[in-house]
């Protein structure tokens, strides 16, 4: 990854990645290299048949008159451009794009509102060793692909050490694809297919007493509902209230 600070309120980083198995590829240790020139190359040698390569981008513009800045980020797991331009839908592609406001209103606080939005096929692969993931852990957004979240956050620091958050959110994700409708085109829309909704509301308090000491308590409120059977664990579905409290030092 690249990262450019192009004036003092405007920072912009792009970068690579790529996700391969089998034996070691020494081109792929090249500082220099980019990532989907190598697998071209790789595959047109018949060294493999391709490797599962991403690039990403990151932006965030402060506008000090106020307070507050804007920022993004766009990951291409896929995409022909081909095909967009003849009109087609041939991507796989996430984005989150948001904006935090401090002392709105009221001193020492912030607000920040958040949407993503991960297009079908993000992040998966349809050979196992080349998913993006690590160790069955989704790397990336964890929403994951086929799916859209809208977040929302009010914090304040009411004094020293002491401070409360609000925050929401509302995510949506259609049904979990098959990888073999990763080479079917058209690619099907964003949230296609039996449906999962969850509504989340938190609201949080941290004190630090004395240097080191952190009691922490929240309270959850969620309701989940999912269509494609077997996804979420039953203990999750329905409404729930949940409360819980933390005390710990020195960590």
């Amino acid at each position: 990854m690249l990262s450019f600070y192009i004036a003092d309120d405007l920072s912009l980083s792009i970068g690579e990645s790529v996700v391969y198995s089998g034996s070691v590829e020494p081109i792929y240790l090249i500082p220099v290299m980019f990532f989907r020139l190598a697998d071209h190359y790789l595959s047109s040698s018949g060294s493999n048949t391709g490797d599962n390569a991403q690039i990403f981008a990151d932006a965030s513009y402060r506008i000090q008159p106020i307070d507050s800045k804007v920022y993004g980020s766009i990951f291409v797991d896929e995409l022909s451009l081909e095909s967009v331009f003849d009109g087609g839908n041939l991507s796989s592609i996430g984005y989150t794009i948001g904006t935090e406001f401090s002392d709105l209103v009221i001193p020492n606080s912030s607000l920040v509102i958040e949407y993503s939005k991960l297009q079908p096929f993000v992040y998966t692969n349809s050979n196992d060793a080349q998913t993006y993931s690590s160790h069955t852990y989704q790397l990336g957004h964890w929403i994951g692909s086929n799916a859209d979240m809208i977040y929302v956050a009010y914090n304040k620091n009411i004094l020293r050490g002491l401070s409360v958050k609000l925050s929401s959110y509302f995510f949506r994700k259609g049904q979990t694809e098959l990888p073999e409708q990763q080479y079917q085109s058209p690619y099907p829309p964003t949230l296609y297919g039996k449906r999962r909704n969850d509504f989340n509301l938190e609201l949080s308090c941290s004190w630090q007493p004395i240097h080191n000491l952190y009691l922490n308590g929240f309270y959850e409120y969620s309701d989940i509902s999912d269509q494609e059977i077997g996804r979420t664990p039953e203990f999750e579905l329905g409404t729930h209230n949940n409360f819980g409290f933390s005390i710990y030092y020195g960590l």
